[in-house]
């Protein structure tokens, strides 16, 4: 009795794995293909992200050299526009507020050219770095505007060390608007440049 219980266990032993033999090896197939699969989705993965983020990098480089440029350009005409100015303050309705748009012009001219020159070296996303570009600009002629409008007309309560005299409303209600935005404007600028010129420090 116990050689045929032996026997009969020898011959499942050996009739079972033959039988599941070619399961085995369609199961071993399928997790090499799954494999070969996923590793080489994983490989184009990683080549594609490294493409894309070239991609990413060198349009943020044209986009900065092509803000430089911008900032340099009108950051001369700004200062020209100053210069301008300044020749014609004896015949403004406030005098000293029109050497002070002479000032604004020729500074935040300067201002413009400055930025122009350390702008490569910011290290700030795509979205900050546009956002502090078109705030500089408007920081800076809306700054010359806002004083040569109130030299003009002689209206600018706001700014009394200046001569300025309260005027008309709406004149009033424009210059008053001009400086108080281009003050948050700069103040954002400033804080914005002086953050990507810190992570530019930190890299270096």
């Amino acid at each position: 009795m116990i050689v045929k219980v032996k026997r009969y266990s020898a011959q499942l032993s050996i009739l079972f794995p033959i039988k599941l033999r070619p399961f085995q090896v369609i199961k071993n197939k399928l997790n090499f293909e799954l494999s070969f699969t996923c590793n080489t989705f994983a490989m184009y993965y990683v080549q594609y992200s490294k493409i894309n983020g070239s991609a990413l990098k060198m349009e943020n480089s044209i986009q900065k050299k092509q803000h430089s440029k911008w900032l340099l350009f009108l950051g001369v005409l700004l200062f020209l526009l100053g210069l301008l100015i300044g020749l014609f303050i004896p015949m403004m309705a406030n005098s000293r507020m029109a050497l002070s748009a002479h000032l604004e012009g020729t500074i935040n001219g300067m201002f413009l050219v400055i930025l122009g020159l350390i702008w490569n070296k910011l290290l700030l996303n795509d979205k900050w770095s546009t956002a502090a570009f078109w705030l500089a600009l408007y920081g800076s002629f809306a700054n010359f505007v806002a004083v040569t409008i109130a030299a003009v007309t002689g209206a600018g309560k706001m700014m009394p060390i200046a001569g300025g005299k309260e005027g008309a409303t709406v004149v009033e209600g424009f210059i008053s608007f001009l400086l108080v935005s281009l003050a948050l404007a700069m103040i954002f600028v400033c804080l914005v440049v002086l953050t990507g010129l810190f992570r530019y420090l930190k890299q270096e």
